[in-house]
Parts: C-alpha cells; structure tokens; sequence
C-alpha cells in the first residue's frame, strides 16, 4: 500500500539502536538505511522504494552529525535526500 503513494521515505526521532535490525522495521518494496542513537538522542533513518535506482552515500556522512544521505538517479540525473537529526539545544559550534 506505501509503495503505491511515496518513493522516499524520511524519519527523524526513530530511537532505533543495534539491537532493532532492518528487519523489524521493514515496509514491503522499500530498503532503509538509517543513522541509529547516538548517546540515546534521536536518530534518523530513510525509506527508498526498491523501484528507484539509488545508493547510500556513507562518504558525505560525519561522524558527530545524525545524519543518513542516498543518491537518488532518475533520468540520468542525481538527486541527494538527507534525514538530519538536531537535538535539542545543540548548537552550531556543538557539531
């Protein structure tokens, strides 16, 4: 039924952890790539439809940001989609 309305999926708060595997979270038709806790904050995770040609991107990601990125191609161009999560009072100089 989603794969039938969304191609992308972007989730911020997922609170998901080494202990949930992609596998307990699957939507039928989409692969996710996620960023888990960090120091039990947030997280943040994607949803790509299997019928998109795309791939995650770990060499835009940075180690002290929440952040997931994937490279998206769709006629021949490139389209980036990023789930970025902030926690609460972090500021800028914090990242």
């Amino acid at each position: 039924m989603l794969s039938d309305e969304f191609a992308v999926i972007a989730v911020t708060e997922s609170w998901l952890d080494q202990e949930i595997s992609d596998h307990d979270i699957v939507i039928d038709g989409f692969e996710v790539h996620r960023k888990d806790l960090n120091d039990n904050q947030g997280g943040t995770l994607i949803y790509a439809s299997k019928s998109l040609t795309h791939w995650k991107r770990n060499d835009l990601e940075i180690a002290t940001l929440q952040a997931v990125w994937i490279e998206i191609r769709v006629n021949n161009k490139k389209i980036l989609v990023s789930s970025i999560y902030r926690p609460p009072g972090q500021t800028a100089i914090e990242r």
